[in-house]
């Protein structure tokens, strides 16, 4: 290096081979005075991360399709819910019964649902009758069996082409409509195995309708906001509950605030359900046993779940969800403390 912080060219080309002398050449050099430091190569930022050494130690040098595919699902703008089930839909995670029986025999492998063929969690989003009526009724009105694609990655690759989706129709509004289906259908299917119960096939249709309505105004962030938050009458307090879904499941949260406002305490835990309904309701179960161990009598629950809201308002004995049926119980016996 030269007087003028620069690099005698001439020098380096003579002691070092021709690939070395680019590397170093192409060095900017500080022109302040600069301590030595270590450098991560294997990010251009520099710095050490876990995810780059485990591409180095994989022989990885560049983003897989892979990588891509996770990285265009954490970071699109639809609901963090709407995301888990994606995620479950790109790991094959939903334990169908086609799934099951390649590793034990079940005495019947068809789909509960319309029992007309093997259970797989695509022919719940695509190939069942009642998945087929869904997207019908959608208001895009897809006919599905006119659509010949046999799975998850085919029925992506297949809508992503702009001419086989319907005029004016983004991937990403066919995409939420494919997961609310999912979410919708595999409750279903859940109720019909574990509780021998159906819905009304046209509540169905207007639930899963609306839930699409609502999930495609978040993803466009079109959803209002609240103007104002109102106090709990006085000498009470207000629990607003409410959930995070990550990789790793559900995280409860509860704010606690008293008649002017005033946040009180706030409390978080992490859960092992990765079902964001139940984390819902688990997160208000959360707020009433805090509320329970501050010797609290008057106090308000608040959830943005209306299922949760409705269920757990439901007096004991009355039809709700199944999956919020201990939820609710323990959630009584916990409001049992309070007078108020």
């Amino acid at each position: 290096m030269r007087d003028d912080r620069t690099w005698d060219v001439d020098m380096v080309h003579k002691w070092f081979n021709r690939s070395d002398a680019k590397a170093i050449l192409n060095i900017q050099l500080p022109m302040d005075d600069t301590r030595d430091a270590w450098m991560w190569l294997g990010e251009p930022s520099g710095l050490f991360s876990i995810i780059s050494a485990c591409r180095s130690v994989k022989g990885v040098t560049h983003t897989t399709l892979a990588d891509a595919k996770w990285k265009f699902l954490w970071t699109s703008k639809i609901h963090p819910r709407l995301k888990l089930i994606w995620w479950q839909l790109e790991r094959d995670a939903f334990p169908t019964r086609g799934k099951i029986a390649k590793f034990m025999e079940l005495n019947d492998v068809c789909c509960p649902v319309c029992g007309e063929d093997v259970e797989t969690i695509f022919h719940l989003i695509w190939k069942c009758n009642l998945a087929k009526a869904i997207w019908f009724n959608s208001p895009m009105g897809l006919r599905a069996e006119l659509v010949d694609v046999n799975c998850w990655e085919h029925w992506k690759n297949w809508f992503k082409v702009d001419f086989n989706r319907p005029p004016n129709l983004t991937f990403q509004e066919i995409l939420i409509t494919a997961l609310c289906v999912a979410e919708t259908v595999w409750s279903e299917r859940n109720s019909i195995v574990h509780s021998q119960s159906r819905c009304p096939p046209p509540k169905v249709l207007l639930n899963v309708n609306n839930k699409i309505r609502d999930h495609l105004k978040v993803a466009c962030n079109e959803v209002a906001e609240f103007c104002e938050w109102r106090p709990p009458p006085d000498s009470w307090l207000c629990c607003n509950c409410d959930i995070s879904v990550d990789e790793e499941g559900v995280v409860l949260a509860t704010v606690v605030r008293d008649d002017k406002g005033n946040i009180i305490t706030i409390k978080t835990e992490r859960s092992l359900s990765t079902d964001p309904l139940i984390g819902e309701g688990l997160a208000v179960c959360m707020a009433a046993d805090l509320m329970h161990k501050m010797r609290v009598k008057n106090v308000i629950f608040q959830s943005d779940n209306m299922e949760v809201a409705t269920d757990l308002s439901m007096e004991p004995g009355k039809d709700i969800y199944f999956k919020l049926t201990n939820i609710r119980k323990r959630f009584h016996q916990l409001c049992s403390y309070f007078t108020g």
